[in-house]
């Protein structure tokens, strides 16, 4: 029924206002629009090519660059009934023999301008333009009811290897439904998307709120400060963002005038410094969103409901329940429990088929720690797979990271663990300025932490490894020791 449902949302935007714009790519070379007219007919001409070029394939994989093209492609293979795998365009994953998604079944492989990527030898290459482009369909599309089509999304990987989740189109629908709920989207509403629409945040709070609500959606196929503020200046009223967004916006971004009224940031925790500089500069509230590529939506902070807690991460949605677990022997009672999800977006497990933390009664396994108070704000803690185990003695890498960042040379820094006898290593990788010496931050270090606490091993890098969404990409972080082994290991 979901197909025929997102035939319905596009017909109804291109009959309702068939000249308001409906996708406006933003260049370098200046802006590049569609009706909501024209993209509807695009989708369902495309829809029609699909079908007959894919409907005996279990699924696509689709490379997403943010054009408008392929948000066209990603609409009209899933309302032609064809699963399809996505992932960004600029991220290469084909070229990793052991990536997750030469594990699909796909047969083809749709790529901006057909350009084969490096790892693509056993699929089918087609352009991307060659099934968007053309004439529209001459007759409409028939959509039949059915079993829903599914997007296959990769998750984050901040505790493992990527997994493909299975997520089916009337839940990317829900989605969008609950952002025009949430921060009263509408026709008015232009939403200014410079964060990749292959992951969850961008493709529902951009392209499915925008289908839901008729808001102009604006796309960014590379973020760049000048672009972010002409658009703002240009009349954007929704911004969505990752805190690394939003840290350089503070910094970056004045536009001489806004009508922005909310700014959303996903992707990882947003420092309360951060939110204020960039919500100044922008002259609209910056607002956390907390959710997952498996459940959706959890929670999120609202406009005009503030000042929240330090940590929080806002009330919960519309549709979803809370349960936590008891926590753990010997832990302090405001030390937080383990949060576990039921919500209306829940995905249908990973394409693997290995266990997806789901339990029987369909209440999904955040391992997130958490409190919640009698107002209802949900605050994070922290992970808790991110434990490092040294010795038999839990760690917090959050802990140790924000201790780290203390001191005055250091501007960026990750710590987790390695594997190591008897359990595991702490590892820091770190972005020194102003001729930071690791002698003195071992020395910060020492005087502030358990002998256990103290990093192993240091790496000094000259960036932080990171994913298209901003989060730190830690399956590139330095696996092994290579420049400094303060407790008497190898270096």
């Amino acid at each position: 029924m979901s197909r025929r449902q997102l035939m319905d949302l596009l017909r109804y935007q291109a009959r309702t206002h068939p000249d308001r714009f409906a996708v406006t790519e933003v260049t370098a070379a200046g802006p590049q629009s569609l009706t909501w007219a024209e993209f509807a007919s695009n989708v369902e001409g495309t829809a029609g090519r699909a079908a007959s070029l894919f409907s005996h394939e279990p699924r696509v994989l689709l490379a997403i660059d943010n054009t408008a093209s392929s948000l066209t492609a990603l609409l009209g293979i899933v309302a032609a009934g064809v699963d399809v795998a996505v992932f960004e365009a600029s991220s290469a994953p084909l070229s990793d023999p052991s990536s997750v998604f030469h594990t699909t079944g796909a047969q083809s492989l749709l790529v901006p301008g057909g350009d084969r990527p490096d790892g693509a030898e056993g699929y089918r290459s087609l352009a991307i333009e060659e099934i968007t482009g053309g004439p529209p369909a001459t007759q409409g599309l028939d959509v039949p009811t059915g079993d829903d089509v599914t997007v296959l999304q990769a998750t984050s990987g901040s505790t493992g290897e990527p997994r493909l989740a299975r997520q089916p189109l009337v839940n990317l629908i829900r989605g969008g439904a609950l952002y025009r709920d949430i921060y009263h989207l509408s026709t008015a509403d232009t939403i200014l998307a410079p964060v990749p629409m292959a992951h969850s945040f961008g493709m529902v709070a951009g392209l499915f709120a925008s289908t839901v609500t008729g808001a102009r959606l604006q796309t960014m196929t590379r973020f760049t400060p000048r672009g972010t503020r002409t658009a703002i200046e240009d009349g954007a009223t929704v911004l969505l963002g990752t805190p690394l967004l939003y840290e350089l916006v503070g910094r970056t971004v004045r536009p001489a005038r806004s009508t922005l009224r909310v700014a959303l940031s996903s992707g990882g925790p947003l420092d309360d410094s951060v939110a204020l500089l960039a919500g100044t500069e922008l002259g609209a509230p910056v607002l956390q969103v907390y959710g997952s590529t498996e459940t959706g939506l959890i929670a999120s902070q609202r406009p005009g409901t503030g000042p929240w807690p330090p940590g929080c991460v806002g009330t919960v949605a519309p549709g979803v329940d809370l349960r936590v677990a008891p926590p753990a022997a010997g832990n302090a009672p405001d030390a937080g429990v383990e949060l576990a999800v039921r919500t209306m977006t829940m995905f249908r497990g990973y394409l693997d088929g290995r266990p997806d933390r789901v339990d029987q009664h369909g209440y999904y396994a955040t391992n997130d720690v958490a409190t919640l108070d009698e107002a209802g704000n949900l605050r994070l803690l922290r992970r808790k797979e991110s434990f490092i185990n040294v010795g038999g003695r839990k760690v917090n890498p959050v802990r140790l990271q924000r201790l780290i960042q203390e001191h005055p040379d250091v501007v960026d820094s990750a710590v987790y663990g390695a594997e190591a006898p008897g359990g595991e290593e702490v590892h820091a990788a770190v972005v020194l300025v102003n001729g930071g010496q690791l002698s003195t931050l071992l020395a910060h270090c020492r005087a502030r932490l358990a002998d256990y606490e103290v990093p192993h091993t240091v790496h000094v890098v000259a960036a932080l490894p990171l994913t298209g969404m901003g989060k730190i990409d830690r399956n590139r972080l330095p696996g092994r020791p290579t420049t400094l082994s303060p407790s008497g290991g190898r270096s």
